[in-house]
């Protein structure tokens, strides 16, 4: 190996500007049939090393298993960040559709994503001024922030429940604003092997439309039942306000009571060895979050408790919509100060970028620190 010292021969900035004249020359050059970019040497390791910065990288299946098996037996949290090849359109250069899970011992969580959208700032961060809530955030050509719809898959305990339940067949019916970026829950969860037959038991959030359109599926013209054998759980108090919906009611649960399969519970409720329902109201009037608890760490999916890691940061500042304001910022104060004196996981689904997070006091704020996109992270 050899290194020179080309400022010993000429300025820097005239070699830089040769060097990149060479290069347009040579990318400039006829190309043989079949060839669409000419390369230069050293490019293809730049860019897969540009790549691996952003998406993590790749790691054979076996190995991974391997790794995860480890941490488990060390008490360490596995965070797997995975791609499918048929992502939106800001992410097909990339490789595909990011999803992510969360490895914990004997219990395994999956982001199952429905659909990508938009929402106004200003309406997710009342009532902050843009000026405000934008640093960091990145706005769209329409001054819109990118979200996701997920729900959630806990493979706990011997069953599979299932958090919300996405937009579902919506489009024509539901809610006018239903984002067209179409993956769908029922064929996410067909990704990770996952039939509908499976699912034992889904646990709704709360009634918005992007929560419980998907509770049920048209066939031969009549709404029925998307998880035939699940037992459906949800809040009383948001089951009553959501009859006043008489178009969702009739849709998304008149089916489920038909066939016996929805339960309603009150406050606090313990639904399995690892799986509890805790009211966080304020976004509605019985809105729930979720809570999953293993031996290495307890997890919580906030549903719409925070619609972006920032509403975790800035507790005061919740969602235009919401049931009630003052309620939503204190179940936000509650849980923030709940997963910091736990060092727990919170799960924010309609987060593209900072979907998985622990808390840390910044001052006199807080600051949402997300678990990495593929590692492991030593619990304490």
């Amino acid at each position: 190996m050899m290194a020179v010292n080309i400022a010993a021969f000429q300025p820097l900035d005239e070699f830089r500007q040769l060097v990149d004249e060479m290069i347009a020359a040579t990318k400039a050059s006829a190309r043989a049939p079949g060839v669409e970019e000419i390369l230069v040497p050293g490019e293809p390791e730049w860019r897969r090393r540009e790549v691996r910065l952003r998406l993590g990288v790749d790691i054979p299946e076996p190995a991974w298993q391997r790794i995860v098996e480890a941490g488990a037996r060390c008490g360490v949290v596995v965070t797997v960040w995975r791609w499918a090849n048929d992502g939106p359109e800001s992410r097909e250069n990339e490789g595909g559709m990011m999803s992510d899970s969360l490895d914990l011992g004997t219990i395994k969580l999956d982001l199952v994503l429905d659909r990508y959208g938009e929402v106004d700032g200003n309406q997710v961060f009342c009532p902050a001024t843009q000026e405000e809530w934008s640093p960091g955030l990145d706005l769209n050509e329409r001054g819109a922030l990118r979200v996701m719809s997920n729900a959630l898959l806990i493979s706990a305990d011997g069953q599979l429940t299932l958090v919300d339940t996405g937009w579902g067949e919506a489009i024509g019916w539901g809610d006018a604003q239903a984002p067209q970026h179409t993956h769908g829950v029922l064929n996410s969860l067909a990704r990770l092997g996952v039939a509908a037959q499976d699912i034992q038991r889904v646990i709704l959030t709360h009634a918005h439309g992007d929560h419980v359109c998907g509770n049920t599926i048209q066939r031969d013209g009549r709404w029925v039942s998307a998880f035939p054998r699940a037992e459906y759980v949800i809040q009383r108090t948001e089951a009553e306000a959501a009859r006043r919906d008489e178009e969702t009611w009739r849709v998304a649960f008149e089916p489920l009571i038909e066939r016996g399969q929805l339960r309603t519970i009150s406050g606090w409720s313990e639904i399995g060895p690892t799986v509890a329902c805790w009211p966080t109201p304020g976004h509605t009037i019985g809105h729930q979050s979720v809570l999953i608890r293993s031996s290495q760490r307890q997890v919580l999916f906030v549903g719409d408790l925070a619609v972006l890691a920032k509403n975790m940061e800035r507790l005061e500042w919740g969602h235009s919509w919401a049931w009630s304001l003052d309620a939503d910022r204190t179940s936000r104060r509650e849980v923030a100060e709940w997963a910091i004196a736990n060092r727990s996981v919170l799960i924010i689904g309609h987060d593209p970028e900072r979907p998985m997070v622990s808390l840390e006091r910044a001052g006199e704020g807080y600051r949402a620190v997300p678990l990495p996109r593929r590692g492991i992270t030593q619990e304490g």
